[in-house]
């Protein structure tokens, strides 16, 4: 039976980190959830068909007992639009845990998720990523699957920007990989390679620099035509009497469409058309349905849909456009961020050439005595600590400090006018008053 994962997309981007096994075991939790559910469930997740599903042996028995258990301390972050906002919301990923002692019943363990995730797994009809769950059960690595629906989620644009720091952020890596190059060869090579051997979509990459270093990835991502659930026998099928697996293609087409359309109907078109355009056609049907579109007659529809050599949704169109309108909305914000940096480094280096010219000010002892007692004497005198010199004063009190940098700055103003750091900051400052 097809296991179909259904996330939102601000659950796709949620900052987590599991390691495989809880990985694994969240997602045949999601598998399990239907969308038209009005609350979750008690799952009864059977330990013996997530073993056999990713191939885990023997040892994974216990493996995802103890990822049960650990999921049950985990906590999701999440950033929703809201009124006042983008507001940081954390959650428990699931409440709830039954499971048997070894030698008294080990057949399955009872969990259920945590209510703040109905938004996110419930009902949904837009914003959402929809996959087959055979795209994720080989790959290896948690980063591998998480990277696996990042890019899914923009396969039909072909198209995603990631700050290097944000997709750290969201992976969960920031700590572990704080050098490009590690994060570049442990984690975005890795997944390529995985990506491209086992699931429906494979990506290319490009660097952006920001100085010497990447501090942008554009990633292009295309349909796999190595590998797709489509293209590929399910596991466990046995081989025909001539040594073949069949028509692996129509059969697994055929496995998208069980419950409407035959097999011979799914050889039928692909003799007629070409696979790329029943696959569109089947796939633009199940997003129709995953959205809630109600279809009286599936059959003929798929039918329909499958014999269009082009298909115009107007869904696809807008969703382009308001992915186009977040690309510059992102776009201006990280120019904004950019502008923000930009006015501190200027900030500081005025600041520290300000504090160049007050130290070769002071370092003549007679204006610096002069200084010190005209400052001791006036409004901020009552600030100097007795028993210690002017010198010490100006050492430990930030008060102290900020009344005699001042009457040097009063004494000496020709010394202060204006420098090409300070023009530069009022154009920057124009610049963000205006965004």
């Amino acid at each position: 039976m097809k296991q179909m994962v259904r996330k939102s997309n601000d659950l796709v981007e949620a900052r987590f980190k599991f390691d495989l096994y809880e990985m694994r075991l969240f997602l045949k939790m999601v598998s399990m959830v239907k969308n038209e559910d009005a609350d979750f469930q008690v799952y009864r997740v059977y330990l013996r068909d997530v073993v056999q599903e990713f191939e885990l042996g023997n040892s994974g028995y216990e493996r995802i007992r103890e990822a049960a258990r650990r999921l049950m301390s985990k906590i999701i972050t999440l950033y929703l639009e809201h009124d006042l906002g983008i507001m940081r919301f954390e959650t428990p990923v699931v409440i709830g845990l039954g499971s048997f002692d070894k030698g008294i019943g080990e057949r399955f363990i009872e969990i259920s998720f945590h209510p703040n995730l109905k938004p996110h797994l419930l009902n949904l009809k837009s914003r959402f990523l929809l996959y087959d769950m055979r795209n994720i059960l080989r790959l290896p690595s948690t980063y591998s699957i998480r990277m696996y629906e990042l890019l899914k989620q923009y396969e039909r644009i072909g198209k995603r920007r990631f700050r290097v720091d944000d997709l750290k952020e969201i992976l969960g890596v920031s700590e572990g990989y704080p050098l490009y190059g590690n994060f570049k060869q442990r984690i975005l090579d890795k997944a390529q390679k995985d990506l491209e051997k086992h699931t429906d979509i494979s990506f290319t990459y490009e660097e952006r620099k920001s100085g010497k270093s990447v501090s942008e990835l554009i990633f292009t991502i295309r349909g796999n035509g190595k590998f797709s659930t489509a293209a590929s026998s399910p596991a466990g099928e046995q081989p025909t009497q001539d040594g073949k697996a069949g028509d692996p293609v129509a059969k697994g087409i055929h496995e998208m469409v069980a419950d409407w359309a035959s097999l011979a109907t799914v050889k039928e078109w692909l003799t007629q058309y070409p696979e790329e355009q029943v696959l569109r056609g089947i796939n633009y049907t199940l997003n129709q349905v995953a959205a809630g579109v109600k279809i009286e007659n599936m059959g003929g529809y798929l039918s329909r849909m499958v014999g269009l050599s082009v298909i115009i949704d107007q869904k696809e169109t807008n969703k382009k456009e308001a992915a186009k309108l977040k690309a510059q909305q992102q776009k201006n914000e990280d120019r904004k961020g950019d502008l923000e940096k930009r006015k501190t480094d200027l900030m500081r280096a005025i600041s520290e050439a300000e504090n160049q010219i007050i130290t070769d000010i002071l370092s003549n002892a007679e204006v610096a005595e002069a200084i010190f007692e005209s400052v001791r004497s006036g409004r901020w005198g009552s600030f100097f600590e007795a028993g210690k010199t002017a010198a010490e004063n100006y050492r430990t009190s930030m008060t102290v400090r900020a009344a005699i940098n001042n009457e040097v700055k009063s004494r000496y103003a020709k010394r202060f006018q204006k420098m090409k750091e300070h023009e530069e900051l009022e154009r920057v400052t124009r610049t963000l008053a205006s965004m």
